[in-house]
């Protein structure tokens, strides 16, 4: 069972997190500061409820920050433009507590699918989207958090 090594509560605390910031993000394009840090904070107490080394969640938010901070940087210069916001890039560092660092590229791998393939459907079944089309992405990010949060035994077993 999937959650057989999780403790419910922080599964119940992480998904109501997670769902709040997705609401806020689909209204307003905003990921609040106070729930990332939420999510964060409960992600640090989740660590050490289970005994986890203390430097793994530190080495997974720094490689998120990190990652998804060149990413924007880079998509910056490269279009004049800014295409995904710093609440993003926090939600990501403050998801990143919750998984080990190998498990990052699943996370962006998946939001990234779940982002292209809700556009698609928004934009008809065979068109890509528009240059510039807006797209909250912290409902792709903060699922695929979830996802892989949940599934990580089962997902370091494929990988393997």
């Amino acid at each position: 069972m999937f959650l057989s090594d999780r403790p419910l509560s922080y599964a119940v605390v992480l998904w109501a997190l997670l769902s709040a910031i997705s609401y806020f993000d689909i209204r307003s394009y905003r990921l609040p500061n106070i729930l990332n840090v939420a999510i964060l904070l409960v992600g640090i107490g989740y660590n050490i409820q289970i005994g986890q080394e203390f430097w793994l969640p530190i080495i997974s938010v720094l490689i998120a920050l990190s990652v998804l901070s060149l990413i924007s940087f880079l998509y910056h210069r490269y279009r004049g433009k800014h295409g995904m916001g710093f609440g993003d890039i926090k939600l990501f560092a403050a998801g990143a507590v919750w998984v080990l660092p190998h498990l990052l590229p699943v996370i962006l791998f998946i939001s990234s699918f779940l982002a292209l393939m809700w556009t698609m459907m928004m934009n008809g079944l065979h068109s890509f989207p528009e240059k510039n089309t807006k797209l909250p992405f912290g409902p792709h990010l903060a699922l695929s958090i979830w996802i892989v949060w949940l599934f990580s035994d089962q997902i370091v077993d494929l990988l393997i």
